[in-house]
């Protein structure tokens, strides 16, 4: 289900967030040269009710990708109403991704800023990634962003390597660098994640984050998260620093799936923690119930689907009043391509009410007609 759009949100995030989120997911493009093909998609928001501003502030996120041989080029385009109440390019990415082999690809991404002045370069993420051996995979990302005179300067790297063995075991070890003051780069912070599945099919997560301390050059974990997933239930344990530096248990969710015999699919997850707004700190073995999140998937009969999903937590006025519903989002997928979501949160009388609609209409085209022009 797409990303859900709330009100009080930043704009710019949300776009940011949303197009990272689509180009991160494309898979790298197989070795071999493939049929060009034309890709577009269109989504419109329109917010009903604005937190920042009285009246609706609709804006349109266009995304197009052409792929013409081992090449993908992809570009995504923000538009928000001018003054006028036009809409106008606000915010664009440009992204390249090159299979350069049949082990290394290569994908450059370009963040730019419109104005009537036009376009600003903001970032740029280079990110290389190379199958080394058999199941040993490398991914470099190189992040730049132009100095007060115009000069790229690189500003973070990364490195994740990840190891698989088989079709069941995988390790990935990933660090992150930044500018050193001494000049250079220093690693700042690490992480690393086990997958492993067993006979029966259940697939056992573990990720462990750590920040280095510079003044003593040690690795310091800061939070650890196993996760087991099996096909009708999940459990996920997070453990968090405490005040005194301790790693402990700090929240548990349990998720349960069904479904019935007309085909409608349920699923809820009850999450418990000690941290709880308007609440006192816990007792370290002590977890309440914070919020439930149930999600409902009803096939229809020209092969769509409805998804109702909502938010219960506890209020901050009246944390031990129990859980009410906050948010609800209703989502409507035709086969077409075509999905509505409506989102409804609760206003301060304490009711439900419609805070913004989004509209997504994806289209594919035929045979491209081209490489992207320089």
């Amino acid at each position: 289900m797409p990303v859900a759009i709330h009100a009080r949100t930043n704009r710019s995030s949300i776009l940011l967030f949303g197009l990272a989120l689509s180009f991160s997911s494309v898979p790298p493009l197989p070795g071999q040269a493939s049929p060009p093909r034309n890709e577009s998609e269109t989504r419109e928001v329109r917010l009903v009710r604005d937190a920042l501003t009285p009246v609706a502030s609709p804006y349109r996120v266009e995304e197009t990708s052409t792929r013409v041989g081992d090449r993908t080029f992809r570009t995504s385009v923000l538009q928000r109403p001018s003054p006028e109440g036009r809409l106008t390019d606000s915010v664009i990415v440009e992204e390249e991704t090159i299979q350069e082999s049949p082990t290394t690809s290569r994908r450059v991404q370009k963040l730019f800023n419109q104005s009537d002045r036009g376009r600003v370069l903001v970032e740029t993420v280079e990110e290389e990634t190379v199958e080394r051996a058999p199941g040993i995979r490398t991914v470099t990302s190189v992040t730049s962003k132009p100095d007060l005179n115009g000069n790229q300067r690189v500003t973070r790297r990364a490195v994740e390597e990840t190891v698989r063995r088989g079709q069941d075991s995988s390790r990935t070890e990933s660090t992150v660098f930044l500018p050193s003051v001494n000049g250079g780069f220093q690693p700042v912070t690490q992480s690393r994640k086990t997958e492993s599945r067993d006979q029966q099919g259940k697939l056992t997560i573990d990720q462990e984050q750590f920040v280095r301390y510079e003044h003593h050059g040690a690795w310091n974990l800061q939070e650890r998260v196993t996760r087991v997933v099996e096909k009708e239930s999940e459990v996920e344990e997070v453990h968090r620093l405490d005040f005194q530096g301790r790693i402990q248990l700090s929240q548990r969710s349990f998720t349960t799936r069904s479904q019935d015999a007309n085909g409608k699919r349920h699923e809820v997850t009850e999450v418990y923690s000690r941290n709880i707004e308007g609440l006192a700190l816990s007792s370290d073995n002590e977890l309440r119930l914070d919020r439930r999140i149930t999600v409902h998937y009803t096939p229809r009969t020209d092969k769509g689907t409805d998804v109702v999903r909502e938010i219960e937590r506890r209020g901050v006025s009246d944390p031990r009043g129990g859980l009410r519903t906050v948010e609800r989002v209703v989502e409507v997928s035709s086969p077409d391509g075509r999905t509505r979501q409506e989102i409804q949160k609760l206003d301060g009388s304490g009711s439900l009410r419609t805070t913004s609609l989004v509209e997504t209409r994806k289209t594919v085209g035929g045979p491209a007609s081209g490489q992207k022009n320089e």
